[in-house]
């Protein structure tokens, strides 16, 4: 599917905005990893990917909002993520 989405995306102007809640954040947040120019905004999203993983968008737009009440934004633990 993705060389259908790449296709897609590339075919249209403008900026690429990923976007969404807890799970659909998480996706997104892996979707804008394939795609590095695309901006970035997550709420209540569950970390994802280590240290390594998180330097791959260490240069791009990324907003990421957390409720501090919201167990899903703390899960995985750190620990497990190395």
């Amino acid at each position: 599917m993705y060389p259908w989405i790449q296709e897609w995306v590339t075919s249209r102007p403008g900026r690429l905005l990923l976007t969404g809640h807890s799970l659909g954040a998480a996706l997104a947040t892996l979707a804008a990893t394939l795609e590095l120019s695309a901006e970035l905004i997550t709420i209540g999203s569950p970390r994802v990917g280590n240290d390594e993983f998180v330097q791959l968008r260490a240069t791009r737009a990324v907003k990421r909002f957390v409720n501090c009440a919201d167990i899903v934004t703390r899960v995985p633990p750190k620990s497990l993520l190395g």
